[in-house]
């Protein structure tokens, strides 16, 4: 019985884990420029764009859209 309830809370927590990856990528596609590919994935968001370390870490502003959205 204890397993049945684990399985549960253990979907509960895959289904809402997918839907705040998805809703945290729809806020940084809507911030961040549009050549910057934000993606939903399995295990979180997925950033990616050309040279897109190099500008984080000279664009402050690209560097604080980051950090505000996944406060």
């Amino acid at each position: 019985m204890f397993e049945t309830l684990q399985a549960r809370a253990a979907r509960t927590a895959a289904r809402r884990a997918g839907r705040h990856a998805a809703a945290l990528a729809d806020r940084m596609r809507a911030a961040l420029p549009r050549d910057i590919e934000v993606e939903a994935q399995a295990d979180g968001v997925r950033l990616s764009g050309p040279a897109l370390s190099r500008r984080r870490a000279l664009d402050g502003a690209l560097r604080w859209t980051i950090a505000e959205s996944i406060r």
